[in-house]
């Protein structure tokens, strides 16, 4: 699949969720209120067991600021890699701005990614030739921002369920540096979670998100 192919897969997939999100409820009775928002995906990450969390504080009834962080337990010193990766540590940032709109919001993100992790047994291409090595110290940095799509609504008392879809545009920076038996050559299967590890400097990609978040409402109801 090439470039102009995945673009117009996301682009179809983003289009598709916002149709999926129009019986959404309006938010109603939220101004001057904070809600504490809790991510259960991440604990899905594939490379690493993230907890993400923040707030989300209505400055009135249609517009609000969200706030959250993601960190794995190797930015506390655990050895938290899998697979070819070890002494893993993993943190997210990201902020939006949400406008709640009479069925459904809008919102626009920015995001900041930081990973930092020993890899084993891979290859990266250096600009010139495949570079194989034994074991390497990956420095993985990506910002960006995106155009979301959602709906948040009340499935408790103060308990809310918030849904989203989002696409915008990552810039990556990847850096390695051979510490153990690094030598011209090597290849082997290249899966897009891993691509990314294999090239140096900057590269600029689509970006398309998907998912939801559980809200506890604090203070008087």
């Amino acid at each position: 699949m090439n470039s102009k192919q995945i673009i117009g897969t996301l682009f179809t997939l983003f289009f598709l969720g916002i149709s999926s999100l129009a019986n959404a409820q309006k938010n109603q009775g939220l101004d001057n209120r904070l809600l504490i928002k809790y991510s259960p995906l991440a604990l899905a990450e594939l490379e690493t067991v993230v907890f993400q969390g923040g707030v989300e504080y209505f400055l009135n009834d249609s517009l609000s600021w969200q706030g959250e962080i993601g960190l794995n337990s190797g930015v506390f010193g655990a050895n938290a890699g899998r697979d070819q990766n070890s002494d893993f540590s993993f943190i997210r940032f990201r902020t939006e701005v949400k406008w709640y709109l009479a069925s459904s919001y809008v919102a626009a993100e920015v995001f900041v990614l930081a990973k930092d992790f020993d890899r084993q047994n891979d290859f990266f291409f250096n600009g010139e030739n495949n570079f194989s090595y034994d074991r390497s110290n990956i420095r993985y940095f990506s910002t960006g921002a995106m155009a979301k799509i959602g709906s948040q609504k009340f499935i408790g008392k103060r308990v809310l369920f918030d849904k989203y879809i989002g696409l915008g545009f990552r810039v990556n920076h990847n850096e390695v540096n051979v510490l153990e038996g690094g030598a011209i050559g090597g290849d082997g299967p290249s899966p897009i979670l891993e691509d990314k590890y294999r090239s140096l400097g900057w590269a600029l990609a689509p970006n398309l998100t998907v998912g939801f978040k559980i809200a506890f409402l604090t203070g008087t109801k």
